[in-house]
């Protein structure tokens, strides 16, 4: 059954029927139920495309007849990545030129994270040597070798486009730079499992400079101690519960996970803007401490740039947004991220190595949603870090 996952998906397609003309691209057993919803919503098709033969749609290659900075494509196809593969040979891109209904493709939801002791979960890679890190390069043969670190904004498995972590791959062979980019990016790390997983995986692949992009995830922590991952939470507690059965012997202590240490004293967002701040001088004190050149960068989001909000965003505000499974009440995501990023770019001046990229999209319109960008938003966040790096 066909999802449409959360108030946003369905905005958007509200939102992109007012520039563009609106194709839909759908197996046979999706079509009637998504024509049903644009119409509730008075979002007119402009024609719908069909691998199948269907006598109501046309050819999928009757999209090379368009002018694609014209067209919307709507995808809704179990097989996305299939979808993904056919439409990028007509030329389209993925966030840019179509779109997969739920915004995450169905495989997406099934990506390898598996358990991990210290970071709660982490990803499941096919080199042993690399687990936990996508390679971009050859990184035996390369003269720089570069780790990447971050959250869902870094992860290099979740969408089908490039990642900056590939984007600053191919920049730097564009300048002559002969490099490997371990990308050790994971969706939801915040930067207390960045510096865990540089600490445990990151050294062992002696990088020549460490590079992390984050600051959202932080932002979102809700935990009172947020040294403690939610996953890793979530079994502790677990255990706790089945403590009196088959003699098991298991409290909040166990394995060294304690509650009651290095915690929020309130959650108030100045202090998980010093958290954040905290965790980078860490990180930036034990690569010192290796010889490593390391740069934090604060990254952008939907409403943190100096420029006013647009009318795109102004929307998205309005359409209380959601982030996950849960509609924001306490506070409205847009205060949040402003003030998150005004109280550390307040803190970090004194920091050179902490780069501030809030604003490199004040003249874009790159997002596909609070935070993540399509694959052109990718490479210039690539761009700005190469040039932070290198000049």
């Amino acid at each position: 059954m066909l999802r449409v996952i959360s108030d946003y998906s369905l905005w958007e397609l509200i939102e992109d029927s007012r520039q563009y003309k609106m194709i839909l691209f759908a197996d046979e057993k999706y079509r009637k139920q998504v024509r049903k919803i644009l119409k509730l919503v008075d979002v007119d098709l402009a024609y719908e495309v069909s691998e199948d033969g269907a006598d109501d749609c046309c050819q999928i290659y009757d999209l090379l007849y368009e002018d694609i900075d014209e067209i919307m494509v709507i995808v809704a196809k179990d097989d996305f990545f299939k979808a993904q593969k056919t439409l990028s040979e007509v030329g389209l891109q993925m966030g840019v030129n179509y779109k997969n209904i739920e915004r995450f493709s169905k495989e997406s939801n099934l990506l390898p994270y598996y358990y991990d002791p210290v970071m709660g979960y982490n990803l499941e890679t096919k080199e042993k040597d690399t687990a936990g890190f996508c390679i971009f390069g050859d990184k035996e043969k390369a003269e720089l070798r570069i780790l990447t670190l971050g959250g869902s904004t870094t992860d290099a498995s979740i969408y089908s486009f490039k990642s900056w972590s590939e984007c600053l791959h191919e920049v730097l062979n564009e300048k002559g730079i002969s490099n490997v980019v371990m990308c050790g990016g994971v969706a939801g790390y915040a930067s207390s499992e960045e510096l865990f997983k540089l600490i445990r995986d990151g050294f062992s692949l002696n990088p020549d400079i460490i590079l992390n992009y984050s600051g959202v995830n932080d932002m979102q922590v809700e935990e009172e101690y947020p040294y403690i991952n939610f996953y890793m939470r979530q079994i502790c507690q677990h255990l706790i519960q089945k403590r009196n059965m088959n003699g098991l012997n298991f409290d909040s202590h166990s394995f060294g996970v304690s509650y009651g240490i290095n915690g929020f004293d309130n959650g108030e967002l100045s202090e998980k803007c010093n958290f954040w701040v905290q965790n980078q001088k860490m990180i930036h004190a034990i690569c010192n401490m290796r010889n490593i050149k390391h740069i934090s960068f604060l990254q952008p989001a939907l409403f943190n740039g100096a420029k006013p909000l647009s009318y795109r965003e102004q929307s998205y505000q309005s359409n209380l947004v959601y982030v996950g499974v849960k509609r924001e009440h306490k506070e409205s995501y847009a205060y949040r991220t402003k003030n998150f990023a005004r109280i550390i770019k307040e803190t970090i001046q004194e920091y050179e190595w902490i780069v501030d990229l809030t604003e490199i999209f004040d003249t874009e319109d790159i997002y596909i949603d609070y935070a993540h960008v399509n694959e052109r938003g990718n490479r210039v966040i690539a761009e700005h870090i190469a040039k932070a790096c290198f000049g």
